[in-house]
């Protein structure tokens, strides 16, 4: 039912919260990177289990889940971001990042709705390896200083 799906919602908007609880601590006790790696790799391992749940509570788990994890993963992501970039140039190249964020988003999105159109399974396994693939490329980064200023 229409109720349903806006329970659902709330439920899945809610689990954010202890995600960002927990990449605030994860942060500061392991680092970014680690933290990015992590959540990342969590993430997209949550959809792959959620094409193989066939009940809908299940599916509404593992939705809550990736949503909690994959949180933690924009805030890590968000922090080194900002250390990847020295000072003078910080602010030029977090924006041109969220312009290229969001023109993602939107083909994205679309992308989304043309695949969801012939198999719910064909997004979810993208966006999966694309979680997977986003934590092995920031594996292979160098680290960062937790220090203001650090890539200076």
């Amino acid at each position: 039912s229409d109720e349903n799906v806006y329970t659902a919602s709330l439920y899945v908007a809610v689990s954010n919260l202890p995600g960002n609880v927990w990449s605030a601590y994860s942060m500061d006790r392991f680092g970014r990177k680690w933290t990015l790696i992590s959540t990342m790799m969590v993430s997209g391992l949550s959809l792959f289990v959620i094409l193989g749940i066939n009940g809908s509570d299940g599916v509404l788990a593992f939705s809550c889940v990736f949503a909690a994890v994959s949180v933690g993963a924009w805030n890590a992501l968000d922090v080194l971001s900002v250390e990847r970039f020295p000072t003078t140039i910080r602010s030029t190249a977090i924006g041109q990042l969220s312009v290229v964020g969001r023109i993602a988003a939107i083909v994205g999105t679309v992308l989304f709705g043309v695949f969801a159109g012939t198999d719910v399974a064909v997004p979810l396994i993208l966006t999966g390896i694309a979680f997977v693939a986003g934590s092995y490329l920031t594996w292979i980064l160098p680290p960062t200083k937790a220090t203001e200023g650090a890539a200076e």
